[in-house]
């Protein structure tokens, strides 16, 4: 089913995630606001220590330290931003001795949440936060640091059914259930209806649609070529032999245009799709849900058989607490923040896929909803970084030779086995 994104249609989804906040108000008795300040880091800034108020009996004052990825800031004015505040207000109506300080990160860079983590776990460990809404990018050296808390309390509704399988993926970096996970982003194709109709739901229907199709050739973690290797079995130089064969094919009739290999952003091949340069283009999903700029379509990627599995990243809860006696508490907030009801109303507003299929079966049917529900149940997690950290730069360099013919298929796949080690 291809699914269309019109500004009609965004202004009812806000008109009906309005009416959904206003339902929840009697959730925030008074309309009393959080008990929570922000601060940001993304700038490069040094970090402040965070504050190490602690519970020194029952029904003292407690400061919980929550580190937020910048996107998600709770007071960037959205309607998400405002649903997130009012969460926090209703928990701390319900405990009036807390206090949540909400720090901002940034994803990548010097000051980055893996970083500030790592460095704080040296210098400082009691600067640790309580709390950290984690990339599933970052979640596996978490786990490997020793800096991740397993709380059996907050992560018991892990035993429960209703959680996709990439959830589950994203709750056990090390093969332990160690994070619960909250969001996802998941790759799809983007696509003009006027120029594409219907969308090539295969690799074949791709090539004979001669295209062009927008995605960063020069991304070191090259998303698109490692979301099309995942799904072509275990073996690894049959699923090279075949990957780098779909490129060189698709190259040759024009899916694959020579100036795809300067682009080594998303934005950059955005930009292409958004001039006209390319009718379809390799998209997150976020993007899709949230932009209301251009009339465009969305659908899952095309795969070799039209049944691969989308690939998704995600943001989970990680419990990095220095203090084993705010655990209890830390668990009642994770678990308050990943109820079904309240991911679905945050993750329509803020176009994100939930991690619960309950929590999707809550949104508005709508054609975001339409699309979700056809990526959602077979998702698999992965990064180039998760499944092999050379992976993705050697996917990168034999994928931008082959669309500058510099060399051919049965070159690429033997470069990449050499490179992963494996001639």
């Amino acid at each position: 089913m291809k699914a269309t994104i019109r500004a009609s249609v965004f202004l009812g989804l806000l008109l009906a995630a309005s009416l959904l906040l206003t339902g929840c108000a009697n959730l925030v008795p008074g309309g009393s606001s959080p008990t929570a300040t922000i601060q940001s880091e993304t700038n490069g800034a040094t970090p402040t220590p965070a504050s190490t108020q602690n519970t020194t009996e029952s029904g003292a004052p407690v400061t919980l330290n929550l580190w937020l990825p910048a996107r998600f800031d709770p007071n960037n004015g959205t309607l998400a931003a405002t649903l997130f505040q009012e969460r926090l207000a209703a928990f701390a109506d319900q405990h009036p001795s807390v206090r949540v300080e909400v720090r901002l990160k940034a994803e990548t860079g010097e000051s980055s949440t893996l970083n500030s983590l790592l460095a704080s776990q040296e210098a400082a460990p009691l600067s640790l936060p309580d709390l950290v809404l984690a990339h599933s990018d970052i979640a596996p050296s978490l786990a490997e640091a020793g800096l991740l808390s397993v709380n059996e309390v907050a992560l018991e509704s892990l035993g429960e059914s209703d959680w996709y399988g990439f959830a589950r993926q994203m709750a056990a970096p090390n093969g332990q259930d160690m994070l619960l996970p909250f969001a996802a982003d998941a790759l799809v194709l983007a696509y003009r209806g006027t120029a594409i109709d219907p969308p090539p739901a295969t690799w074949a229907a791709l090539i004979a649609s001669q295209a062009a199709l927008a995605f960063a050739a020069a991304d070191p973690q090259a998303p698109y070529p490692t979301s099309q290797y995942l799904g072509l079995g275990a073996d690894q130089q049959a699923a090279f032999a075949t990957l780098y064969d779909f490129f060189a094919q698709a190259q040759a009739v024009g899916n694959f245009p020579v100036w795809l290999t300067q682009f080594n952003t998303q934005e950059q091949s955005w930009q292409a799709f958004t001039e006209g340069r390319a009718p379809m283009a390799i998209t997150w999903s976020n993007r899709f849900f949230t932009d209301t700029t251009q009339t465009f379509s969305a659908a899952p990627l095309p795969t070799q058989n039209g049944e691969g599995p989308a690939m998704v990243r995600g943001w989970s809860w990680a419990i990095t607490t220095p203090y084993p006696e705010r655990e209890a508490i830390i668990a009642e907030l994770v678990n308050f923040l990943n109820e079904p009801e309240f991911m679905s109303q945050w993750s329509a507003a803020a176009g994100y896929l939930p991690t619960r299929p309950s929590a999707l079966a809550a949104w508005t049917p709508d054609v975001r909803q339409a699309l979700a529900s056809q990526v959602a149940p077979d998702a698999i997690l992965g990064t180039s970084y998760l499944v092999e950290p050379l992976l993705g730069p050697t996917l990168t360099e034999n994928v931008v030779a082959l669309l500058k013919q510099e060399l051919v298929p049965a070159d690429a796949v033997q470069n990449s086995l050499e490179a992963l080690g494996n001639p």
